[in-house]
């Protein structure tokens, strides 16, 4: 059985993040993620009195936000080396984006979506990350309410 290794933890979790960890995130994301553009909308703002700006994360190479922190974390744990694959849950977006950043380094990916996650989040997992149906490792699950 695989034992599965957290990613170090920095000096103290609890901590404030700094410059320079925001640094080091942006040097491991530079070249993936993308600086999206903020866009005015005039007519908006002229409906709601006050200035409105979209920001278009559409722009990212999987289409999704999430990338900078996945990526960012799995850069984290590849330059400690010696890891295999990660593991994530999620209905969506941040499965996308570890599904994708895994690939980048060559891990393997499991994830779990809920039996519920609309089919265009499941096969977005399924694009970005497993080129063979065979190697498919999106897990839906039921979730059992009790009450």
């Amino acid at each position: 059985m695989t034992r599965l290794r957290r990613p170090p933890p920095r000096s103290d979790p609890g901590a404030e993040v700094t410059l320079a960890d925001l640094r080091a995130a942006a040097d491991r994301v530079a070249g993936v993620a993308v600086r999206s553009p903020l866009l005015e909308v005039p007519a908006l703002a002229a409906i709601v009195g006050v200035p409105v700006a979209l920001k278009c994360e559409s722009a990212q190479p999987i289409g999704v936000f999430k990338i900078r922190g996945a990526y960012n974390a799995i850069a984290r744990l590849a330059e400690r080396g010696g890891v295999q694959g990660v593991v994530t849950q999620s209905s969506g977006n941040h499965a996308q984006a570890v599904a994708f950043a895994a690939r980048r380094f060559g891990l393997r990916a499991v994830v779990v979506m809920p039996e519920s996650t609309p089919g265009i989040k499941v096969e977005g997992v399924r694009r970005d990350y497993y080129q063979d149906p065979r190697e498919d490792a999106v897990i839906l699950w039921k979730r059992e309410l009790k009450g």
